[in-house]
C-alpha cells in the first residue's frame, strides 16, 4: 500500500501540479501545516509564502499567494490565488510593485482605484516574494 498522497495544485487559469508527493508544507493564515499520509480531512484558507512539497525528485517549492487547501482522502487540493515557481520570479518586477506601492502609502503618488489598503497588502506580497527567493537561493546555492 503506498503512503502517498496525490498534490493537486491550480490557480484559475491552469494547474500546475498534479502528482503524487511524500509530504506538503502550506502557509495558512495563522502558521505553517505539514500535510502527511492518513492527515485528517481538513479545509483551511491559506496566507502568503513558500509551499513545499517532497517526490521522489527531492524538495520543491513555490511561492503561493491566498487561497485554499481542501485535504480529504489522501489528496490535497490547493486553489490559490497566485502561484510562482522560483525561476518565473522576476526582481525587477517586484521591485517596481514595492517602489510603487511605497509611493501610494507614502502619499507621493495616486494612482485611480488604488487604496492604502491595496497599496499594503501589494507591499506585503512583493516582501514575502523577495523572502521566498532568498530562502530558495540559500537552501539550493543558486
Amino acid at each position: 500500500m503506498s503512503k502517498k498522497l496525490v498534490l493537486e495544485v491550480h490557480t484559475i487559469e491552469k494547474t500546475i501540479v498534479h502528482e503524487e508527493v511524500d509530504s506538503v508544507t502550506v502557509p495558512t493564515a495563522e502558521e505553517e501545516l505539514t500535510v502527511l499520509f492518513g492527515h485528517t480531512p481538513l479545509v483551511s484558507s491559506l496566507g502568503d509564502g513558500t509551499l513545499t512539497y517532497h517526490n521522489q525528485e527531492g524538495d520543491q517549492f513555490l511561492f503561493i499567494s491566498g487561497g485554499f487547501m481542501e485535504i480529504q482522502n489522501q489528496r490535497v487540493i490547493i486553489l490559490a490565488d497566485l502561484i510562482q515557481r522560483p525561476e518565473e520570479i522576476d526582481e525587477k518586477e517586484i521591485a517596481k510593485a514595492k517602489k510603487e506601492a511605497a509611493d501610494i502609502i507614502s502619499g507621493e503618488k495616486a494612482i485611480e482605484g488604488r487604496n492604502l489598503a491595496s497599496a499594503m497588502a501589494d507591499m506585503n506580497i512583493a516582501t514575502r516574494r523577495v523572502k521566498f527567493l532568498e530562502r530558495y537561493r540559500h537552501r539550493n546555492k543558486v
